[in-house]
C-alpha cells in the first residue's frame, strides 16, 4: 500500500491511499460489469438525469484564460443531495484520440464518472489517467470530503484528514450500481 499526504487546500489536506486498500468494497462486484459502465453513462445515466430535471454545472481545469485540459461536469437532481459527476479530458491531451492526425475540432474523452464520492469507472489510457490524477489533486466542491474508486483498475482512495466527514465519504455507502 502506498500512502501519501498532500496539502490541497488552505482548509485541509488529503491522504492518498493506493493499492487494494484504496478500493471501494463493491469494486470486486462491479469488475465484471466494468465494460458496460462507460456505455451506461451515455445510454442510461445521462438520459435519466435529463428526465429528472438535473441541473448541470461545468468547471474547466487548466490555465486561467486558456483552453481547458479537462472539464468537471456535475449533475444534481432537484431535491436530492447526491451529485453525479464526470471528468472529461480534452482530445488535445490524449495521444491517439483522433488516430494519427491531430483532431480537426477539439472534443472531450470521458476520463471518469462517479456517483457521489465513488468513482464508478475510469479510462485506462495512460495520458487520460495522468490528467485524472492531476484533476483529483484539487478536488471539486462535491468531492471535497474525499473520493474512493469502485473501479478495480484504479485502486485509489483520497481521504480528507480533517474531521469525521472524510472517513464517511469513503465508507460502504454511495456506490454506483
Amino acid at each position: 500500500m502506498n500512502t501519501a499526504t498532500k496539502p490541497l487546500s488552505p482548509t485541509g489536506s488529503y491522504r492518498w491511499i493506493e493499492g487494494s486498500a484504496g478500493l471501494h468494497p463493491r469494486a470486486v462486484a462491479l469488475a465484471s460489469r466494468r465494460p458496460l459502465l462507460r456505455e451506461r453513462f451515455y445510454t442510461a445515466v445521462l438520459p435519466d438525469l435529463a428526465r429528472r430535471g438535473a441541473a448541470r454545472q461545468v468547471r474547466g481545469i487548466g490555465v486561467r484564460g486558456g483552453s481547458s485540459r479537462a472539464i468537471w461536469s456535475s449533475w444534481k437532481v432537484p431535491g436530492e443531495e447526491r451529485v453525479l459527476w464526470a471528468l472529461q479530458v480534452s482530445t488535445r491531451q490524449v495521444r491517439g484520440a483522433a488516430g494519427e492526425r491531430a483532431p480537426a475540432n477539439d472534443g472531450y474523452v470521458l476520463a471518469a464518472w462517479g456517483d457521489g464520492p465513488v468513482i464508478a469507472w475510469a479510462n485506462d489510457l495512460p495520458s487520460v489517467r495522468a490528467v485524472l490524477r492531476e484533476a483529483l489533486s484539487a478536488l471539486p466542491p462535491w468531492l471535497s470530503e474525499g473520493v474512493v474508486s469502485a473501479d478495480a483498475t484504479l485502486p485509489l482512495r483520497i481521504v480528507r484528514l480533517t474531521g469525521d466527514a472524510g472517513r464517511a465519504a469513503w465508507s460502504d455507502r454511495g456506490c454506483a450500481s
